[in-house]
């Protein structure tokens, strides 16, 4: 007879769940390499090898190391638990959240294009911005989004020819080119107003609008957010690599 311990459903949800967000963070790192994903991409690795082992073992390894050792253990899961709460709860407040207001200026934030094409996370914001210059067709659109090597076009000029086949002239649209990341777009837009009092309205996907409205208030922007609803695929993934990367922006931008 096998008086093996088996792990309970709880616990076997717990660990999966770590190992999916340990596979995130070495996403992350992958797809963004500086200092603090580097760290990141580490603990992700650990905490891979922790929730595979754990599941294999059916145990909670930690129960074989030291006492000392496993409270800080419990110290750091705990932080992390209660910091992921609270944070995606503010990401997924601040992303169903569209201030009903006119601005100066409405700024589309950047994301991958495809064959000279907004992806389809861009094609929301754009279909966003869209509906709010239909409000306020006095504001001006900022397109920002860089070049990346092997395109044709920078992701600003996609975004531009979008919007005029949607009806917007092209006068009303301004291009901000240079910008490689969030901070980036938020700053270079802001830099080509040369305007302190100007009021913008920022437009990005659901799980990028708080991240974005704390870049923003960074660098003193009078910002408002109308954040697109739509669903893209992977969005549970987005959501939780926010969770990251508002760290990130906290810290380092």
């Amino acid at each position: 007879m096998n008086n093996k311990k088996q792990l309970d459903v709880f616990q076997t949800a717990k660990y999966r769940f770590y190992f999916v967000v340990g596979i995130l963070c070495i996403v992350n790192t992958i797809l963004s390499f500086n200092l603090f994903t580097i760290l990141l991409g580490l603990g992700g690795i650990a905490l891979v090898l922790y929730a595979y082992t754990c599941l294999h073992k059916q145990k909670n390894i930690l129960k074989d190391l030291p006492k000392p050792f496993q409270y800080i253990c419990r110290m750091v899961v705990v932080c992390f638990m209660v910091s992921f709460l609270c944070i995606e709860s503010l990401v997924i407040y601040q992303g169903m959240q569209t201030d009903d207001i006119k601005t100066d200026y409405i700024v589309v934030l950047g994301a991958a294009i495809k064959n000279d094409q907004p992806s389809t996370a861009l094609r929301y914001r754009l279909d966003e911005a869209y509906e709010q210059y239909k409000k306020n067709p006095s504001a001006k659109i900022i397109c920002s989004g860089g070049k990346a090597k092997n395109d044709a076009y920078s992701e600003a000029k996609v975004m531009q020819m979008y919007l005029v086949k949607q009806g917007v002239p092209k006068s009303s649209i301004l291009l901000e080119e240079k910008s490689k990341n969030t901070s980036q777009n938020l700053q270079y837009s802001y830099d080509l107003v040369h305007d302190a009092n100007a009021t913008f309205l920022i437009v990005t996907n659901n799980f990028h609008a708080y991240r974005a409205s704390i870049l923003a208030s960074k660098i003193g922007m009078h910002a408002y957010s109308a954040p697109s609803q739509k669903l893209i695929n992977g969005f549970t993934a987005n959501y939780i690599r926010e969770y990251f990367s508002v760290i990130k922006s906290v810290i380092l931008d």
